[in-house]
């Protein structure tokens, strides 16, 4: 099979022009190029298009491409984690589809199929579901001339009415943030310029009211710009494989087969929390990369819904069954106790010293509103984190102003690792980090275990681990 012939156009005009395009703002007589770079970009592309091609061979999909090097890529259909497509405005009018094949490698075991046609695409994503379907039915002993019949369709959720709602508190975080940094300057700014109590005051009010309308603004944007990527948010299941597609300008789709999911995350930020609602997401074994904004193996099932209600999809999923969660160990309440009171402490240091080079004393607000939420503030970093050993999963949990819990089935486990920072050790305390196939930046993490307790949950594990592979 070939790549599409309007891709190929596309993909001349795009690379060739846009870089003279860059270059005539620097320099416009550069702009006397253009027909000759376009005509150049035009001549590599058909022999690009000419010398590609990708066919499925038995159960790999083969790919072979260059136009001075040649190259050859295998990937096995059993390797695929999952399958992705992206269509922006220009891609949509054209009838073409970006596909990328994600592999559990590098970038060396990554396909990116541009441009098919919007059919070919298809296509492609029909021949992967029966030859993994093929696959399945010889593991389970099934001739592969009996034809099961057709794979059931099921709608798992469609985010509807909740779209608003979504984009409205998916960035509260951020915001939150940038609330916080925006209270303090505002404080600070007034303790600058003020002169009195009275001065202090009033310009505290105007920066506040400055910092909420600025707060307003990110809020919009940001709300907006996820409406646009989530709108008309699906997911099907399609057998043992989740379909999903999204986006009102850039539309994005993508599958992601059951069996390959490393572990599932669901995620509450605060207001999320406070409303009953919750996101799950997916980690399959995909490489992670930024390139062109969708190389993450994590992938977003549900971005809003009940809280009950995604529990019950994350058991389903994940076999999950959350028993008494257990806490790290008193020491740790402590040591986040002692470290709140420290940063207020340093904060009062630079309030005085700044009091003293002529700011105002209404500054000592900041540090003493500090010293009285440090030990509210370390009770609540230290009862949202846990961790419960289920009969089949890990389960890890923690965060306060976004709370993220991890199911991690036993046998996915890579590595167990456990590690103590010079601070940890001075407290008796250590990590345990579990390893999986996934990203590696975001290893589901049990932090300041008492280290007598880190190393024999360890252990624990290593032996649930084991026990998983041999059942």
């Amino acid at each position: 099979m070939k790549l599409s012939k309007k891709g190929m156009y596309y993909r001349a005009v795009s690379r060739s022009g846009a870089g003279v395009l860059f270059l005539a703002v620097i320099f416009p007589p550069a702009l006397l190029l253009l027909p000759f770079i376009l005509i150049a970009g035009g001549i590599y592309e058909y022999l690009y298009w000419q010398n590609y091609e990708f066919y499925f061979e038995e159960e790999d999909l083969k790919i072979n491409s260059g136009v001075i090097t040649k190259n050859k890529l295998d990937i096995p259909v059993r390797r695929i984690q999952d399958l992705d497509t992206s269509q922006n405005i220009i891609h949509r009018i054209l009838g073409i589809t970006l596909v990328k094949v994600k592999t559990a490698g590098g970038d060396t075991s990554k396909a990116s199929l541009k441009y098919l046609d919007e059919e070919q695409a298809d296509q492609v994503q029909k021949k992967l579901r029966e030859l993994k379907n093929r696959r399945k039915q010889e593991e389970q002993g099934v001739e592969t001339s009996q034809k099961i019949g057709e794979e059931s369709t099921e709608k798992f959720y469609d985010i509807e009415d909740a779209l608003m709602t979504y984009s409205l508190v998916s960035g509260i975080q951020g915001l939150a943030i940038l609330s916080i940094i925006g209270l303090v300057g505002a404080i600070g700014f007034s303790a600058y310029v003020a002169t009195s109590a009275v001065q202090m005051i009033g310009f505290a009010i105007a920066s506040i009211i400055g910092v909420a309308m600025l707060s307003g603004l990110v809020l919009f944007s940001s709300a907006v710009s996820t409406y646009t990527r989530y709108y008309d948010f699906t997911v099907h299941k399609r057998g043992d494989t989740f379909e999903y597609e999204r986006g009102l300008f850039n539309k994005e789709g993508g599958s992601i087969p059951e069996e390959k999911i490393q572990k599932l995350e669901i995620t509450e930020n605060f207001l999320m929390r406070y409303f009953g609602y919750a996101s799950l997401k997916a980690e399959t074994a995909g490489y992670t990369s930024s390139e062109e904004g969708i190389g993450t193996s994590t992938k977003i099932l549900i971005p809003l819904d009940d809280r009950e209600k995604v529990y019950e999809h994350a058991q389903r999923l994940g076999e999950l069954h959350m028993d008494e969660i257990n806490d790290i160990g008193y020491t740790a309440r402590k040591r986040y106790f002692r470290r709140y009171s420290m940063i207020s402490g340093l904060g009062l240091i630079a309030s005085v010293g700044l009091i003293y080079i002529g700011f105002h004393p209404g500054l000592l607000v900041l540090p003493l509103a500090g010293f009285a939420v440090a030990k509210k503030a370390a009770n609540k970093k230290w009862m949202n984190i846990g961790y419960s050993l289920g009969a089949k999963n890990l389960v890890i949990t923690k965060g306060f102003w976004n709370r993220r819990t991890y199911a991690v089935e036993y046998f996915r486990f890579q590595n167990l690792m456990v590690s103590e920072s010079i601070f940890q050790r001075r407290w008796g305390l250590a990590t345990l980090t579990v390893d999986t196939a996934g990203d590696k930046v975001v290893n589901p993490r049990i932090v300041d275990l008492e280290r007598e307790k880190a190393f024999q949950l360890r252990d624990d594990l290593h032996e649930k681990f084991k026990n998983s592979i041999y059942q």
